[in-house]
């Protein structure tokens, strides 16, 4: 069973065109008033996995996938367009004053999405997933932390190309800290969105599915 976790500003139908049996639940508490809190969404969605689960994590997904693949036994982890080390305080800079304003509040997001995909995708990836209210995401961006991680499954990376919010540094500094190759797919941050067909082919080799 594959279960994947979406981020933000994105929602399940991110996984919606690999042509895969996957479990794709909506991120908890994003859009209430409740103090923001990775490891309260790891345990909530925990109860989806076993020791038969492949977990994927993709932006805020990430560092929840993997948290919960550090409290319990799965299969493997997958992680795209995320990060678990120093990458964090960029993540959080976009909680400052004027940056939030550029990033939450003009924008609500919909600069992040069509920087997430190619020129001629981004009115579609704006129309495709909801924005998120500015305040939330601030408040999101505010609290994250990197949390305290002992990864004992497989892991594997598949990263788009042409991520700029999550460039292929970030994927490389992973790859050395678990000692494991990158897996390219083309497109930029919503690559399995964007090339579903690659994104799939690289999970099903990295996975050795059928």
């Amino acid at each position: 069973m594959i279960v994947a976790i979406h981020g933000l500003p994105t929602s399940p139908a991110l996984w919606s065109r690999l042509g895969l049996p996957i479990d794709a639940p909506n991120l908890p508490g994003v859009d209430d008033d409740q103090p923001f809190s990775i490891a309260g969404l790891a345990a909530t969605l925990a109860e989806r996995v076993d020791e038969n689960t492949v977990i994927v994590g993709h932006d805020l997904g990430g560092p929840v996938a993997a948290l919960i693949a550090s409290s319990r036994p799965v299969k493997a982890l997958v992680l795209s367009g995320s990060a678990l080390g120093p990458y964090w305080w960029m993540v959080r800079s976009t909680a400052l004053p004027l940056v939030q304003r550029y990033f939450y509040e003009r924008h609500a997001g919909r600069k992040f999405l069509r920087g997430s995909v190619s020129a001629a995708l981004g009115d579609e990836a704006v129309a495709a997933f909801p924005p998120v209210p500015p305040a939330r995401m601030r408040a999101i961006a505010q609290g994250m932390r990197p949390p305290p991680l002992a990864i004992r499954c497989p892991v594997h990376l598949i990263w788009g190309r042409r991520d700029r919010w999550y460039p292929p540094w970030v994927a490389q500094a992973l790859g050395r800290r678990f000692g494991v190759a990158v897996r390219w797919v083309e497109g930029g941050h919503l690559c399995m969105w964007e090339h579903p067909s690659g994104f799939a082919a690289a999970l099903s080799s990295a996975l050795e599915l059928p």
